[in-house]
Order: C-alpha cells, then sequence, then structure tokens
C-alpha cells in the first residue's frame, strides 16, 4: 500500500520502533528492505527489485526477496524495530 500526501500541513504516520532519516546526496544510491520503509521525498527517484547476495553483504534476510533501490537527491524514512515483538 501506498499513499501519496501533498499539500500544507501534517502527515501522521505509524511504525515498529523509532523512525531512521537517510538524507541522500545527488547521485547517491542506497538499497532498502521494503518491509522497512515508511516514507520517502515525492521527488526521490526508485524502483523495485529483487534482493541479491551482493546487495546485502552476501546474506538476503529479506524473507520477500524485495528490495527498494533509491537514488538522490532523496530523503527516506525507515522504520528500525524488527520483527521480533
Amino acid at each position: 500500500l501506498m499513499l501519496r500526501a501533498s499539500g500544507q500541513g501534517i502527515v501522521a504516520c505509524a511504525a515498529h520502533g523509532p523512525i531512521n532519516t537517510f538524507n541522500l546526496k545527488p547521485g547517491e544510491f542506497q538499497s532498502f528492505d521494503n518491509r522497512r520503509l515508511v516514507a520517502w521525498s515525492g521527488s526521490a527517484r526508485y524502483r523495485v527489485g529483487l534482493a541479491r547476495g551482493e546487495e546485502r553483504g552476501g546474506i538476503v534476510k529479506n524473507e520477500e526477496g524485495l528490495m527498494c533501490f533509491f537514488e538522490g537527491p532523496a530523503t527516506i524514512y525507515t522504520e528500525s524495530l524488527s520483527d521480533i515483538i
């Protein structure tokens, strides 16, 4: 599920644990587990693709096998709590 918000005002969202902020510089690339994504800037360029071992240090820990690959400039927000609750 994705929701696009625009205009003026406050957007509230919920996540498991603290939210981490990643500020990607122009031309910087970063991959994220799609299960951890909370939000990202509307101008962010991204694609969804299959996770491969070399993109996660040789170990794929994503059960779905999907990752989101972002290119800066962009601001990405992820949740930090693991599935062990």
